[in-house]
C-alpha cells in the first residue's frame, strides 16, 4: 500500500486529500471517503488502508472549510 497526499486546486481554494493505493499494477476500483460535521480525512484512515489492503483504492479528503481541524479549507493557492 502507498499513501500519497494530494492537493485539489479549483477556483483559488484548494482541498486537503490522501489517495491510498493498493500494492501492485494495473486498475483498481476506487471508494472515496467524506467525513461528518467537523470531521477530518484522517478520520477515515483506518478504513481507507483496511480497503488499500484488500486491494481497493481509496481518496480521503477535508471539506473545504469542514473542519476545525482543515489543513487547506480557505487557503489560497495562487
Amino acid at each position: 500500500m502507498q499513501i500519497e497526499n494530494i492537493t485539489i486546486s479549483h477556483h483559488n481554494r484548494t482541498v486537503d486529500a490522501a489517495y491510498y493505493k493498493p500494492d501492485g499494477e494495473g486498475s483498481f476500483p476506487l471508494v472515496i471517503f467524506s467525513h461528518g460535521y467537523n470531521g477530518h480525512k484522517d478520520d477515515v484512515a483506518p478504513s481507507a488502508k483496511y480497503f488499500a489492503k484488500s486491494g481497493i483504492g481509496a481518496v480521503c479528503f477535508t471539506f473545504c472549510g469542514g473542519s476545525t481541524r482543515d489543513l487547506s479549507g480557505f487557503l489560497y493557492c495562487g
